[in-house]
């Protein structure tokens, strides 16, 4: 069953919560619970559980020229913008107004600690993007290696951001070659997210981050061919009739064995 929230988050993060996530940027009128209860059952029973919330109450005025950049530019450059937001313990019936910066405020929902907002002394980090985590892909081959089927002969795999709605058409287009090739190529398709691997940068990728991971069998041939057909996008000025196709820009592709 998909969940209806974000992994990797301390707090309870639906799904709704998808594009402020991927820019940085909660809006005004945004109400955040750390428990999914809050959000799931009557809250005459959800208030005896819940410890935390939040409402966003104002924020900086949004630079209109980011929408013409990519989200990942956009979640960078809103990490020092400001936000304002109501911060209200259930426990002490207390609400106190705090005022901080969108960063903070992502850092205390990814990891729980509220000193982000309350203090100043605990410095929040931006998470390890998308495009940074490509360029290092190898670096995630051992404990990929380690969670796939030992029987599968290749592994191809790559990093999305869930969080962003255009996360899955690379999948689907793999999938889509896969089965027009059902006689040559056999697959399983999973994912793991940052917290599934060992390795110690694991904690400082962003939490919306996956690895999609196919596991194939076939020839090297046909997987190569099936993929060249998914993900390769001829150039619309082409200056010659040579093709270029670089497997590596798209993911890394090895033999298990």
């Amino acid at each position: 069953m998909v969940s209806e929230y974000f992994d990797g988050f301390n707090w309870a993060l639906p799904k709704a919560f998808a594009e402020a996530l991927s820019k940085c940027l909660f809006e005004v009128g945004d109400i955040i619970y750390d428990t999914q209860k809050a959000y799931s059952i009557p809250w005459n029973e959800a208030k005896k559980v819940v410890k935390h919330s939040i409402q966003i109450k104002s924020i900086s005025s949004p630079n209109l020229y980011l929408e013409e950049k990519n989200n990942e530019s956009i979640f960078n450059e809103n990490w020092d913008s400001e936000v304002v937001f109501d911060y209200y313990d259930y426990h002490s019936l207390n609400k106190i107004e705090i005022s901080t910066t969108q960063g903070r405020l992502y850092s205390l929902l990814w990891k729980g600690n509220e000193e982000y907002i309350l203090s100043a002394n605990i410095p929040a980090t931006k998470p390890c993007m998308l495009k940074s985590v490509f360029k290092k892909i190898a670096d995630y081959k051992l404990e990929i290696s380690k969670l796939s089927d030992p029987n599968c002969e290749y592994l191809f795999y790559f990093p999305v951001d869930v969080a962003n709605q255009t996360f899955n058409e690379k999948s689907k287009k793999i999938i889509k070659s896969f089965k027009s090739n059902v006689d040559l190529i056999s697959y399983r398709i999973k994912s793991y997210s940052p917290q599934n691997l060992n390795s110690n940068t694991s904690l400082t990728l962003c939490p919306t981050l996956k690895f999609i991971v196919f596991e194939i069998s076939g020839s090297s041939e046909s997987i190569n061919e099936a993929l060249k057909k998914a993900l390769y996008i001829q150039s619309k000025n082409k200056k010659s009739e040579k093709e270029y196709f670089r497997l590596k820009a798209h993911g890394a592709l090895f033999r298990k064995y």
